[in-house]
């Protein structure tokens, strides 16, 4: 059996990332939810809804990637400025949710694995098998990623807040 590399990095990250995933985010709610919109909002046309919903979720995974990229940065200049002191329960904050985002950035550039050309597919129902898990498992992530987000940057703002407002 020949294995590519981006294949085996897929497996392997996927290996991990799902289990993690999972704790978190129930894979058969969003399937259900995902089931009820393409048969009830988008009448059962199921390349239409997923060519449509593949675009949103990269939409969100793009933008969150930019912004959590930007908070990584700040952690990180945070750390090295002059009004945090190493060791104090702030700075420790900090790195923790700079570790936090990391992790995040990762989920999110998960969310944006191209589909579709990742092999080769015997039929549109296999396909199309493949695409609802596919798209459950990257709302299963955004879904993730956009909650603990929230989280983080208050965390970071009250921390920010305390270091610089003394």
């Amino acid at each position: 059996m020949n294995i590519s590399i981006p294949k085996f990095i897929y497996i392997l990250t996927d290996g991990i990332l799902r289990l993690f995933v999972n704790i978190f985010v129930s894979s058969e709610a969003i399937s259900r939810r995902l089931h009820f919109e393409r048969v009830k909002i988008f009448n059962d046309r199921p390349m239409d809804y997923a060519m449509k919903t593949l675009g949103t979720i990269h939409d969100r995974a793009s933008s969150m990637v930019a912004h959590l990229s930007l908070m990584l940065a700040l952690c990180m200049f945070t750390v090295q400025s002059k009004r945090i002191v190493a060791g104090s329960a702030e700075y420790y904050i900090v790195i923790a949710d700079a570790l936090i985002y990391m992790l995040l950035v990762i989920l999110s550039i998960r969310a944006l694995r191209s589909f579709g050309l990742d092999k080769d597919y015997k039929n549109k129902d296999e396909y199309l098998s493949k695409i609802d898990s596919e798209l459950t498992y990257k709302y299963q992530i955004m879904e993730l990623v956009n909650s603990v987000t929230i989280i983080a940057t208050i965390t970071l703002v009250i921390a920010l807040g305390l270091a610089f407002g003394k």
